[in-house]
This record gives structure tokens, sequence and C-alpha cells, in this order.
């Protein structure tokens, strides 16, 4: 049965390789991310793959993105909430050493 797919986080790495083997067994696969450039070059090595710009911190673009899918692929049937988010904090207190 083939199955209708949102993907979040698809225009590199997991989400991208997850939305290949998919469209490849069949599936109907939707990709957003936050870079744009990668999302339309996954989209295009993929095949006719619909996609749109979705930032996952943002409730509104999240929401529309849902909307977005649903219309293209006629309904969801499985959501992969791959994006990720990733704050780099400085370490403090010089005198830290890793141990080994």
């Amino acid at each position: 049965m083939v199955k209708r797919i949102f993907i979040t986080g698809a225009a590199r790495g997991l989400g991208k390789e997850l939305a290949k083997r998919l469209v490849l067994k069949g599936h109907k696969v939707f990709l957003s991310g936050i870079e744009l450039d990668l999302l339309k070059e996954t989209a295009s090595e993929i095949g006719d793959v619909a996609f749109c710009e979705c930032d996952v911190r943002v409730l509104e673009q999240v929401s529309d993105a849902l909307e977005k899918a649903n219309s293209a692929l006629g309904g969801l049937d499985v959501i992969v909430a791959n994006a990720g988010t990733a704050v780099q904090l400085p370490i403090v207190g010089g005198g830290s050493r890793a141990i080994l």
C-alpha cells in the first residue's frame, strides 16, 4: 500500500536518504526543511516531489507546511519528525580537561 509521507529536515542527511528510499519503494513524499536551495536539489534528484521551506521552531510554518503537504499528497499517512535543532555553548572555566 502506497503511503503519503511528510518529512521534516529533508534537505540533507537522514531525511534526504529516507525520502529517496521511500520514493524508490513507490511511496509519495513531501519534503520540508530550512535550506530551500538544498530542498530544491533533493527534490530534483528524487524526481517529481513536492517540498516547502519550513522551520520546525515556528508553529505557523509547521501548520502551513502540513497544509501544503496534505493538499499536494491528498492526505497524510505518516509524519517523520526528522528535523533537529542545536545550540552550541562555550565550555566555561579553563580548568576543564577531558579524561580519556
